[in-house]
């Protein structure tokens, strides 16, 4: 680690006060802000959403944590009802995946009703991420689009400290010296954090970090360079593979892949079953193998795990490929066994 950056570490307040609760320290931060100025926070927020949406009537002026599961929020008067106008996702030590983005979008939607169609282009969805590399997530110019048409925007750790050095230092919108101290300190901190994320990907190695893991952040450095990989080896494989990039835990979800009226994906499936549902989709004229492929994290640390069934063999037999540190595996899976919940 650069001297610059331990440096900073060492001598933050901040950085230290959170690791006790890196994503709810951030939402807490944020929410702070709200509180010393409502109205920087606000064009704060805008800048982040990368263009402007309306302060609609029925605004409620405060900034919500872990209301209805989401990090971050503000809600305003639809009727007789409260409905979310701003959503911040906060991701530190873990990697966003497709379904939680999407499931997210798609409560908000429900949120709404039937106002949905009138109001969906007010809404803005907003992931702060120290990962820019997500897998399964198809970003393009810091954007995502969720299937409901709600847009995503993604915004980096060392953008956002820009941002808030813009509208509440150099724009004073605190007074008390003792508040802009703490502003400077985080801002500060995540800068920091964000050059690391990036020096983590120019110089990756797989095995663990001493320096990182006193500091309590090798396992977000891991999964950065382990997201990296896994980008990397679907590119890879596209072309003559069928690449499914799904998180371990999302075998009998898959939002974005399950097909309608299959009951089975109801209940407790086997892998072997779903992976040949999943090549039924997604197979190209039975020509294009599928394979699964996911980040996972252990105790060991994190590794990156491939499945995959050739379209003609006829047996339960799975081939596995685990990466993980300095070690490479290679197995099998045989049998129906079920995937507990």
């Amino acid at each position: 680690m650069e001297s610059k950056e331990k440096n900073i570490f060492a001598k933050s307040t901040m950085f230290k006060l959170s690791l006790g609760g890196k994503e709810l320290f951030h939402s807490n931060f944020l929410a702070w802000l709200t509180e010393k100025n409502w109205d920087s926070a606000l064009n704060l927020l805008k800048d982040m959403a990368g263009e402007k949406f309306s302060s609609c009537e029925g605004l409620e002026e405060k900034g919500w944590r872990e209301r209805k599961s989401f990090d971050f929020s503000i809600w305003s008067k639809k009727g007789n009802k409260s409905v979310p106008l701003v959503v911040v996702e906060n991701k530190v030590k873990s990697i966003a995946y497709r379904n939680q983005l999407d499931r997210y979008a798609k409560d908000v939607e429900n949120m709404y009703g039937k106002t949905w169609e009138e109001s969906k282009d007010n809404v803005r969805m907003i992931l702060l991420s120290l990962a820019k590399v997500m897998p399964d997530v198809p970003v393009e110019n810091n954007i995502y689009k969720s299937p409901n048409g709600l847009t995503w925007h993604i915004v980096d750790y060392g953008t956002y400290s820009n941002i808030i050095r813009k509208y509440f230092l150099e724009e004073d919108a605190v007074n008390n010296e003792y508040d802009k101290d703490i502003i400077k300190d985080y801002c500060n901190y995540i800068s920091a954090l964000n050059t690391l994320a990036k020096q983590w990907l120019d110089q990756p190695h797989l095995k663990a970090d001493e320096e990182m893991e006193e500091l309590r952040f090798d396992d977000i450095r891991q999964k950065i360079i382990y997201s990296y990989l896994l980008n990397k080896l679907n590119e890879k494989l596209n072309n003559g593979w069928c690449v499914l990039p799904i998180s371990s835990d999302d075998f009998k979800h898959l939002v974005y892949d399950k097909p309608e009226g299959n009951s089975k994906w109801d209940n407790k499936s086997s892998v072997i079953d779903i992976l040949n549902d999943l090549h039924d989709l997604h197979g190209d004229n039975d020509k294009k193998p599928l394979i699964m492929m996911n980040l996972d994290y252990g105790r060991a640390g994190a590794l990156v795990q491939m499945k995959f069934k050739l379209k003609d063999l006829k047996n339960d037999l799975i081939c596995v490929i685990q990466v993980q540190n300095q070690s490479y595996s290679i197995g099998v899976e045989f049998g129906k066994e079920t995937i507990d919940d």
